[in-house]
């Protein structure tokens, strides 16, 4: 699954400085005034951007402490830090170790980040649930994703290893000098999706840079932020900066294949098991293709759990969410106006959940299908809920719908309910019958089928048509039970083809 992971590192120089942190030169500009056009990359950028692909090109591993710090979204601009490791594999691909600072086992263990990826399998121990969520992967996208689902993608500097942002940028231009950790550093603007022509349309795509700070012995970025400025103007900046950064033999080992703690639950796509270290069969990153018991493969492995896929989706239910035909939890919130709402203010409708957060960049992308979705059926019996959980106290998750337009259901406060709900990565989708029990869960956003390279909009693109069909189908099944026929499956996607 192709997601935006919004990643960076500061700057001097070259830019306007917005909340602490540098927008790139690209973006600043007066509001109202024409967006000026991507700047044309010069030799000394052109040269410095082969130095950086030679050095990565070469490099065998590396570690460092991962400091991230975002502004402009709805979350705390509080530091969060881990470390992190990278080993080039035989294969040409990366392992990758992620170990947030303050994590451990136990009861008093926080919800956070201890995620490893050894060329084949990702595994995530998530210590305060006691469950290692697990997936056998074999594209770069998908580790990513994953990595991103689990609150752990902004640690990777994924920029720098194999990933395509350093092939073609739109723009590329030299903003400065930066010393950071004691090394003196060049900064190196990239342009990911240039900013608006005068007079041209807004198609609602983010606007988008990256700032390398590219180290002038070694060519070793230490430090990289990525700016999004979304419609209307409002930019949100993360960056990262490797601190300690070591390489090749002076590089920190780090665990790419973590045991199962005792009493932990495995969590894989195809189900679950206790304790031990197993593992998912699987190809390398980049290449191969999965076994016949893989979830997610082309070909195998879907074609013996056909009640997976309810109605004909072909995006299949994730084992490690609630189980399909279990009612969904008891849960009481509050919606924005103060009014407490309950299972029971949805009896007899077919619900759509997204457990969602205004600090997780796949959820604020997945929010345009949801609302599409709510347009889609509204008049009918259907209802699109947001479960909202937030870190930061000042976080505003009704004035972020608000200014966005986004119409359906929120309920506020939700994280007393997100180990009930099985939350194991952001977002969290259920599809709920009208009979309250579970249709259908998934986490994060997923390619279309045959789509290798999904963009971001083709992954929402197929969360709304995924939970179109679903829907959908309920709505069949419950006009069935309503007319007293009897709603055997095949009557049912009989009702579903219809015009």
């Amino acid at each position: 699954m192709a997601l935006l992971v919004v990643l960076g590192g500061g700057l001097v120089g070259g830019g306007a400085r917005e909340g602490g942190a540098l927008v790139g030169a690209s973006f600043a500009q007066e509001a109202g005034a024409p967006a000026p056009q991507a700047s044309e990359p010069d030799a000394e950028a052109k040269a410095l951007l082969e130095k950086v692909r030679a050095t990565y090109a070469n490099l065998r591993a590396m570690s460092a402490r991962a400091v991230v710090r975002s502004e402009g979204y709805s979350e705390s601009t509080k530091d969060r830090a881990a470390s992190f490791a990278g080993v080039r594999a035989q294969v040409g691909d990366w392992k990758i170790a992620v170990r947030e600072e303050g994590q451990g086992e136990g009861e008093g263990a926080k919800r956070g980040v201890d995620i490893a990826y050894d060329g084949a399998s990702a595994r995530s121990l998530r210590h305060k649930e006691k469950a290692v969520a697990q997936r056998t992967l074999v594209k770069v996208s998908d580790v990513r994703s994953f990595f991103v689902q689990q609150d752990a993608g902004q640690f990777v500097p994924w920029e720098v290893l194999g990933s395509d942002e350093l092939d073609a940028p739109r723009g590329t231009r030299v903003l400065g000098k930066v010393t950071i950790d004691g090394a003196e550093c060049t900064l190196l603007e990239l342009v990911q999706t240039p900013p608006l022509k005068a007079g041209e349309k807004d198609d609602g795509r983010p606007r988008e840079i990256v700032v390398l700070a590219v180290q002038d012995q070694g060519a070793l970025v230490r430090r990289i932020e990525r700016v999004q400025e979304a419609p209307g103007g409002k930019r949100f900046t993360r960056v990262l900066t490797l601190e300690g950064l070591k390489i090749n033999d002076e590089a920190t080992a780090m665990d790419f294949s973590p045991a199962t703690p005792d009493g932990y639950a495995v969590r894989t796509r195809g189900g679950s098991a206790s304790g031990g270290s197993g593992r998912e069969k699987g190809g390398k990153l980049g290449g191969g293709t999965k076994g016949a018991e893989d979830e997610g493969g082309e070909g195998g492995g879907q074609a013996g759990r056909a009640g997976s896929k309810p109605h004909g989706v072909t995006w299949p239910h994730e084992p490690g969410t609630l189980t399909a035909g279990t009612p969904l939890p008891e849960f009481s919130l509050k919606n924005p106006k103060g009014d407490v709402v309950t299972n029971k203010t949805y009896e007899g409708k077919v619900m759509v959940v997204d457990v969602w957060g205004t600090w997780c960049p796949p959820c604020r992308a997945a929010m345009p299908a949801l609302q599409r979705v709510h347009d889609k059926f509204k008049g009918k019996p259907v209802a699109v809920v947001g479960f909202n959980y937030e870190r930061a106290p000042n976080a505003d998750p009704v004035a972020f719908k608000k200014q966005n337009n986004y119409t359906y259901d929120l309920l506020l406060e939700a994280g007393p309910y997100v180990d009930a709900f099985k939350v194991g990565g952001f977002p969290t989708f259920y599809v709920v019958g009208a009979d309250g029990k579970v249709v259908w869960g998934g986490t994060g956003l997923m390619p279309p089928p045959g789509v290798t390279r999904a963009t971001p909009r083709q992954s929402v693109e197929y969360l709304e048509a995924t939970l179109t069909k679903l829907v959908e189908g309920e709505l069949a099944k419950l006009e069935a039970v309503n007319a007293k026929v009897d709603p055997d499956a095949a009557k049912v996607e009989e009702a579903i083809k219809k015009p």
